[in-house]
């Protein structure tokens, strides 16, 4: 018979548990409410990378699958990616309630740990940055399930090499996790840095004379050469910036990119992009419609050889383009 003091406990400590699983429980279901109604299959900001060239194809891009996003390997958000193209056509609203279904998991796996470990206020603590507003971004941006992957292979890691047993194949798991976390959201920036990246590497021109009117000297030091794979390699804090994305670096150049193929099959080029009042055709196109990033069409012409854009804002667009001899072919440009 359970006498009167482990009863006290027993009870106690299910008013703990009720207590500090009941919110985020709440938290998470409202949080599912919400992805669910508002949810967009629509990609956002760098998410068009998945667009470039190949990087869908039926076989496997290995380059675009391991290589760098930006300044991360992100090896499973670009699987992810490939596996809904390739089943739903990559519907991102259905994406965003995968990372949903990770970061649930995350939060079982962390409560699972601190039962396993008796942690006590460490996990109600735990909870607060993974049910806040801080984690919305990562839930409705579809490539931000780096963050929850990482998450998930960190927390699994932590599960079989701390709270279980001490075996081999546990402390194997663990390993492989480790490696999968770091895959997962690697930093990085991407590219390799040498002298060959800039137009002069001699420090004697910090020391030059001033100009005329008191202003620093113009000197070469550590400006980028075009070409130089720093450019447009460096991340948008807020500050101006000439191409698709700030340079890394002292200093902002002012090389675009010359040429974005629309087709690899001998079909029409456009160019420059970005592009900033004109956007040039190799040929003349049969059709070309130019939509924003909600999908509304803002102009359309025939007999295309190129294009006047002043009157569009700054901003990402796809350009639609049809040719008698080639199908219709879709590819994202910027106006600056």
């Amino acid at each position: 018979m359970m006498n009167h003091t482990h009863f006290l406990s027993f009870q106690k400590n299910k008013r703990f548990t009720l207590l500090t699983h009941l919110p985020w429980l709440i938290c998470s279901g409202v949080i599912f409410v919400l992805l669910w109604k508002f949810r967009v299959d629509f990609p956002h900001l760098d998410e068009w990378e998945a667009f470039n060239l190949n990087a869908l194809d039926s076989k496997l891009n290995w380059n675009w699958i391991i290589g760098f996003h930006n300044e991360h390997h992100i090896v499973f958000t670009t699987f992810l990616t490939w596996l809904l193209y390739h089943l739903n056509g990559w519907d991102i609203g259905i994406n965003i309630l995968i990372n949903f279904g990770l970061y649930f998991g995350s939060l079982v796996l962390l409560l699972l740990i601190a039962k396993k470990t008796k942690s006590g206020l460490f996990f109600p603590l735990a909870m607060i940055p993974l049910v806040s507003m801080m984690s919305l971004e990562n839930l409705t941006w579809a490539f931000q399930s780096q963050f929850f992957f990482c998450l998930l292979f960190l927390l699994l890691a932590i599960f079989f090499g701390v709270t279980q047993s001490f075996s081999v194949l546990n402390r194997c798991i663990a390993i492989l996790c480790l490696i999968a976390c770091q895959y997962s959201f690697s930093a990085g920036i991407g590219v390799t840095v040498d002298a060959n990246d800039f137009l002069s590497t001699d420090e004697t021109l910090l020391i030059a004379p001033r100009q005329t009117d008191g202003s620093l000297p113009n000197v070469n030091f550590l400006k980028l050469k075009q070409g130089s794979d720093l450019i447009d390699k460096g991340m948008n804090l807020g500050f101006p910036f000439f191409g698709i994305a700030p340079d890394l670096g002292a200093f902002e150049s002012e090389y675009l990119t010359t040429v974005t193929d629309l087709k690899n099959d001998g079909g029409i080029l456009f160019y420059p992009n970005p592009a900033q009042q004109i956007l040039y055709f190799n040929h003349r196109t049969s059709h070309v419609e130019i939509l924003d990033i909600q999908g509304k069409s803002v102009y359309s012409g025939e007999n295309i050889l190129e294009l006047n854009l002043s009157a569009l804002k700054n901003g990402i667009y796809l350009l639609k383009v049809k040719e008698a001899d080639y199908d219709i072919s879709v590819r994202k440009f910027i106006k600056i």
